[in-house]
């Protein structure tokens, strides 16, 4: 199993496509310092909270959307559950889910100026 097939299993039943997936993984692994790929074997005992930190942020950007539609499929997202299972998550690797806050307030979008 990869690092990027660890985070799918993790935030089951949602998904993120690829891209980000794998730019949440790179984030989550310098937060830690640790150097590895997404496409690296998953292991335990190094990778644990690398992984469980990606798929918190993963959870935690679906917070903003209420309802997806594309074609004919929807999607529906309770808050309540997300915030659920980035608690669980963050418990299970001794984390904190106080780690993806942030991610609420401003997505880490700046204001630049420009002139």
């Amino acid at each position: 199993m990869t690092n990027r097939e660890a985070i799918a299993a993790t935030i089951l039943p949602y998904s993120l496509d690829e891209n980000g997936l794998e730019k949440i993984f790179l984030d989550s692994a310098d937060h830690f310092g640790v150097k590895a790929g997404v496409d690296d074997e998953y292991v335990a005992a190094s990778m644990k909270q690398t992984v469980a930190l990606a798929a918190m942020y993963c959870l935690a950007r679906m917070k903003v959307l209420q309802r997806e539609q594309i074609d004919v499929i929807s999607n529906t997202y309770d808050t309540q559950k997300l915030n659920q299972a980035i608690a669980s998550i963050a418990a299970s690797a001794g984390l904190s889910p106080s780690l993806v806050d942030a991610e609420d307030d401003n997505y880490n979008l700046t204001e630049v100026k420009c002139w």
